[in-house]
């Protein structure tokens, strides 16, 4: 058995997509409010009828990517609107 993805329930995937398609660029995978990214790993984001408001442990996903210069895509990630939880370490 190995790690395929991780796939992200919203109540509001489009606007959670968008957000993603600004950083991968445009999703591979596209049906109705689902969107997906494969490289490696899949990242699938849609809706989820049990999911409302804002995630009362969002720790709970955590997405791991792979950067040339941390600093410099931190700071990209901020400029498109991304909440800061804490910097890098």
């Amino acid at each position: 058995m190995k790690f395929s993805g991780v796939m992200i329930g919203s109540e509001n995937p489009v606007a959670l997509g968008e957000f993603y398609a600004k950083v991968p660029g445009d999703p591979g995978f596209r049906d109705g409010e689902w969107c997906g990214w494969t490289s490696g790993a899949q990242l699938m984001i849609g809706p989820h009828s049990e999911l409302h408001g804002k995630s009362s442990v969002p720790q709970r996903v955590m997405i791991m990517v792979e950067v040339d210069d941390v600093k410099s895509s931190f700071d990209e990630l901020v400029a498109l609107g991304a909440p800061v939880v804490t910097g890098p370490y």
